[in-house]
């Protein structure tokens, strides 16, 4: 078995979060080698995996709808019902204080090594959207059930997701460990690792800050997960280094905001030639461009269970420009509102009565079109996302190739 370790890859991109990412790159993708990461070394045997947090602190909680300049406000409040521990009915183990508890019910075929959930508090319901009407409603079979094989690495588990469109499972799967080797009944560690099970290789990814478990009984789920709201590092964000490169080499092609959940190459340590830094924290920064002076700051920063919520603010002394960042991987009745109808994405699928319908299937409100014309304007710069340089920087030769493609699964969690 061949074991490979990866390198600048922010909270599982490769394949598990809550129990692991059922996609990275686009809407059916599942695979960690979607992202632009080189192998950095490889070897065969066993692998033993220590997942820590780096102990950051975390970024503050002010009015993610502040300042001007292509901002828009997020409509949908938290996006995971469950979040908290005070929603639990037994406290979280230790470790996990702040955390989240997600429930599920759980069909399990032995025979075939696999087993469908549902989320418990929702098992009939579902945000249903047709004719431009969003209706919280009973339906069957539950669109949002979802279904996983499962197999074993000697004493590790794996866990493969249901690919829709292949209509068969992903190859690769997530790995857990420190329950009993051929039953999946019992109390399950993430790991910052897939197997591919096609090319028998295991890819585990070194900065992996997720930490969580599951707990398996015979027909229900469980799946406990640590509050990584304090884990944002902006001086070591591939959001800054997308950021300064752009104004150091003359682009006008800005980050997205959710790139602050991603490490950068260089992490923090590049130089660049027309910017002076005054300043730079885990929660922003302040530097001189072009004679004059601004500031980042990161307001809003949560990554706990199916909540995911960005905020960034960059202004100088005559403008601000916001950036927002929201994802709920699990579409709740308090999403599901006609307000947000321009934030929910859609899936098909077909009822008992044999109609087809459409289903809320996530919920996303970002603003990174507004917040790039806003800071082309706070810079003083042409936008010219559109032009393509001859001699690009490598930089943004992977910007051009990966931008068209939005992250928009980075956290479609299996259990979600």
């Amino acid at each position: 078995m061949s074991i490979y370790f990866k390198k600048n890859i922010v909270m599982g991109c490769a394949l598990a979060t809550a129990i692991a990412l059922s996609a990275c790159g686009d809407d059916s993708s599942s695979n960690p080698n979607s992202d632009n990461d080189n192998p950095s070394s490889s070897s065969t045997g066993d692998v033993t995996i220590n997942s820590s947090d780096d102990g950051t602190d975390n970024g503050t909680g002010s009015n993610k709808n502040s300042g001007n300049g292509g901002t828009g406000a997020p409509n949908g409040g938290s996006s995971n019902s469950n979040d908290g521990a005070e929603n639990n009915k037994e406290p979280l183990p230790a470790g996990f204080e702040g955390g989240v508890r997600l429930n599920y019910d759980m069909t399990l075929d032995k025979a075939a090594k696999s087993f469908t959930l549902t989320p418990a508090d929702q098992a009939n319901m579902a945000c249903i959207v047709e004719n431009d009407q969003v209706e919280w409603k009973s339906v069957s079979p539950n669109p949002v059930t979802q279904t996983f094989m499962y197999d074993f690495v000697g004493d590790t588990l794996v866990l493969y997701s249901w690919d829709s469109d292949d209509e068969d499972f992903y190859p690769d799967g997530a790995m857990y460990v420190g329950g009993t080797a051929g039953s999946i009944i019992g109390t399950w560690k993430y790991t910052p690792c897939s197997y591919n099970k096609t090319l028998d290789q295991v890819e585990c990814y070194s900065n992996d800050s997720f930490d969580g478990m599951l707990i398996f009984t015979e027909n229900s789920a469980e799946s406990i997960q640590k509050n990584l709201s304090s884990n944002l590092n902006y001086s070591k964000s591939e959001f800054r280094e997308e950021l300064l490169t752009a104004l150091d080499e003359g682009y006008s092609w800005f980050p997205s905001v959710e790139e602050l959940y991603f490490t950068a190459a260089r992490e923090g340590n590049a130089t660049y030639a027309n910017i002076d830094v005054s300043y730079v924290t885990k929660k922003g920064e302040s530097f001189k461009y072009n004679g004059k002076t601004y500031t980042v700051t990161v307001p809003e920063y949560t990554d706990v269970g199916n909540s995911h919520v960005i905020a960034v603010e960059i202004e100088s002394d005559v403008k601000k420009c916001t950036g927002i960042y929201e994802i709920s991987a699990l579409v709740t009745k308090d999403l599901c509102k006609e307000e947000n109808l321009n934030y929910l994405e859609t899936e098909s699928f077909k009822d008992a009565s044999g109609n087809y319908l459409h289903y809320a299937s996530y919920y996303e409100h970002e603003n990174s079109s507004e917040f790039g014309d806003c800071l082309t304007d706070l810079f003083g710069m042409t936008n010219d996302k559109d032009i393509i340089y001859d001699k690009p920087s490598p930089l943004y030769k992977m910007a051009a190739n990966n931008k068209s493609t939005h992250r928009k699964n980075i956290f479609m969690r299996l259990f979600k």
